[in-house]
């Protein structure tokens, strides 16, 4: 097994004698408990007020100010890391089913003595789910209980650095302590470093108007994913942010048939369910209160080899993560320090890339590559433009491969991080890349994957402190505006669809012309000023092309354009004279097949829109990727006006 690195600093200072806090769960319906277990040292009041905060653009409220008394708690049970702190409750807060107190994530500020401070953080879910958002966030609380090391051990180590004296369990039933105390790593830190500023990001976009104003997340836990498989069902879209590297079989198997149904993921993160856990009940019989994680199938006790609490992508679990988020950590890499590196574009004319400006080779997001974690896919790139993957796993089976329709939008290639302090190389030192994209299962929903755990902090967060609306913050609002709602058809960037616009050399931009007769910008347009008119008449036939067009199979798509003949159309050849077609290509930019042909009817002379719709034809059971090139065409002896070029996913 590699070595895993240990957050744990050598300043730690445990939680002892100290105002400290946690609740009975991780999230609670809009009408439920939650109950407080609080100590406070002999030293100071023992009475403590707890303000109750919804995180928003700020916080708001508070929404409840509760008041209680408590006194210095010793932990009762043995191994508290594994069993739990055993506190008596200080205080239930019964949570009102209205508008002020909606679904979100919440902030509890326990201060006692005016003066003596503790975050903690839970989330209320929507009693009526999906009525009031379609977007259902999920704090990666199981992450954050990893990474707990109250008591001076968490799933990495103990606080010497020692891998091998970790906990094999850990408790929910503890303060939250990510480092050093009374500093700002003590309470909900990793809320604070990764989900906050994606909440914060939605709802000043919101009174921005950057997002619908109606537009509504809702919000649980990742306990919920494992607890409840129905929690989902309501929402067209769910959202993972910053570090979710932890997942139960439970909860894979919530999110994928989620997306086998037909629901979208968006994984705006990084290190995504690298590890497998179990859940257990804890001493006082409260369900899913013990996260269980060996890291080592010869020490887990399970004996059903899928259930082994190791990493997803071992031939025994058979079930690698790739096979959910399209992206797997074995392929990427991690540092913790800063390096130079940018994504760069491989495929701008996809509709996430919409409003950008990014265009293809161009590179940005070099702020994510401080302290990152990266997922990617193995792929093969064609003339560095258009990234295929190969669907390679950690390991080679026959039974299925990672999906090799998973369209790479962007890559950054981080293979020279060589030896540098603080990297992390993986189980087969791949020391790799960061590709972001998206792929859609057969017959179910849409899944994308940023790639990197610091899409919100380092990606939205600027827009957050200083209103630097980024690249980061487009792809997420086209992300949040097509795959929250009900999916309509999406067009792809078609550069110049309505040959406007000539390059340094006089031609139309983007467009590039076969065939002996000649393709020029003409007037005036059937929706603009310009149009294209290609003359077939005395050269033979004329195709104007645009290539670099991702295409999946088993999806259908529509192409679509205003044509126009030069003279009437009629007689023999009329009918398949003027056409729009799609055809897909081969590595070396070859045709291979024809699978959309629409032809302008004969005896016509106007401005007719022309579309037809089709998918690629394969005896292969797997879907993949495939490059495609839309042309209008005249035959030899025709020529014809085109405008408004449309390529569309259904």
């Amino acid at each position: 097994m590699s070595t895993i690195p240990n957050p744990v600093q050598s300043n730690f200072t445990p939680l002892t004698n100290v105002f400290c806090a946690y609740t009975d769960l991780t999230s609670v319906v809009q009408g439920g408990t939650i109950k407080f277990y609080v100590s406070i040292p002999v030293t100071i009041s023992q009475r403590f007020q707890i303000d109750i905060y919804r995180q928003e653009e700020g916080l708001v409220g508070p929404v409840d100010t509760i008041t209680g008394e408590a006194s210095q708690q010793t932990d009762s049970n043995n191994d508290p890391d594994v069993n739990g702190c055993g506190w008596q409750v200080s205080l239930e807060y019964n949570i009102p089913n209205d508008t002020q107190h909606k679904s979100g994530a919440y902030i509890a500020k326990l201060t006692s003595a005016g003066q003596y401070d503790f975050y903690t953080a839970f989330f209320v879910k929507a009693a009526n789910p999906g009525v009031n958002g379609k977007i259902l966030f999920v704090g990666s609380v199981s992450t954050w209980q990893a990474y707990n090391v109250y008591k001076n051990k968490n799933l990495y180590g103990d606080t010497s650095g020692n891998f091998e004296n970790r906990a094999r369990k850990v408790s929910f039933n503890r303060p939250l302590q990510m480092d050093t105390y009374p500093q700002d790593q003590a309470g909900p830190w990793w809320y604070i470093k990764w989900e906050r500023q994606f909440i914060q990001w939605f709802y000043k976009a919101k009174t921005n108007s950057h997002l619908p104003s109606d537009m509504e997340m809702e919000f649980c836990s990742s306990v919920d994913l494992h607890a409840d498989p129905t929690i989902v069902n309501n929402y067209k879209l769910v959202i993972s942010i910053g570090h979710d590297e932890y997942w139960s079989w439970e909860m894979r198997d919530t999110i994928q048939d989620f997306i086998s149904a037909g629901g979208n993921v968006a994984f705006f993160s990084g290190n995504v369910s690298w590890w497998q856990v179990r859940f257990e009940t804890d001493q006082i019989d409260n369900p899913d209160r013990i996260m269980v994680c060996y890291k080592d199938a010869e020490e887990d006790p399970e004996t059903n080899p899928q259930r082994k609490t190791i990493n997803w992508f071992e031939p025994s679990i058979n079930r690698p993560e790739n096979l959910m988020t399209g992206l797997s950590y074995y392929w990427g890499t991690a540092l913790w320090s800063t390096f130079s590196a940018n994504y760069r574009v491989s495929l701008q004319r996809h509709w996430l890339l919409k409003d950008t400006g990014l265009a293809d080779r161009q590179t940005f997001g070099s702020g994510l590559f401080t302290e990152f974690e990266t997922d990617a896919a193995d792929f093969v790139d064609i003339d560095r433009k258009f990234p295929i993957p190969t669907g390679k796993l950690a390991y080679e089976t026959t039974e299925f491969t990672a999906p090799k329709d998973f369209m790479i939008l962007a890559s950054a290639n981080l293979t020279g991080l060589g030896e540098l302090p603080g990297t992390y190389d993986g189980p087969s030192n791949h020391n790799g890349w960061a590709t972001m994209g998206i792929f859609r299962k057969r017959n179910g929903g849409f899944v994308f994957h940023g790639s990197n755990y610091n899409w919100a902090r380092d990606g939205l967060n600027p827009y957050v402190l200083y209103n630097d609306w980024n690249e980061f913050c487009w792809i997420t609002k086209n992300i949040l505006d097509v795959l929250g709602n009900d999916f309509e058809a999406q067009a792809f960037l078609i550069v110049n669809p309505g040959f406007e616009y000539l390059n340094q050399s006089g031609q139309l931009l983007e467009w590039y012309k076969t065939g002996g007769g000649t393709a020029i910008r003409s007037t005036p347009g059937y929706e603009g000023d310009y149009c294209a008119f290609v003359d077939g008449t005395s050269g033979g036939e004329t195709i104007l092309h645009q290539q670099y067009i991702p295409i999946r199979t088993s999806r259908s798509y529509k192409v679509s354009c205003f044509a126009k003949p030069g003279s009437p159309l009629d007689g023999p050849g009329g009918g398949t004279a003027i056409s729009i077609r799609l055809e897909t290509l081969d590595v070396n930019n070859k045709p291979i097949q024809e699978f959309v042909v629409a032809s302008y009817p004969t005896g016509n002379d106007t401005w007719l829109e022309i579309s037809a719709q089709g998918s690629i034809s394969t005896t292969e059971n797997e879907d993949f990727m495939v490059q495609a090139r839309v042309k209008v065409q005249v035959k030899s002896g025709y020529s014809a006006y085109f405008d408004s070029v449309v390529v569309e996913e259904l």
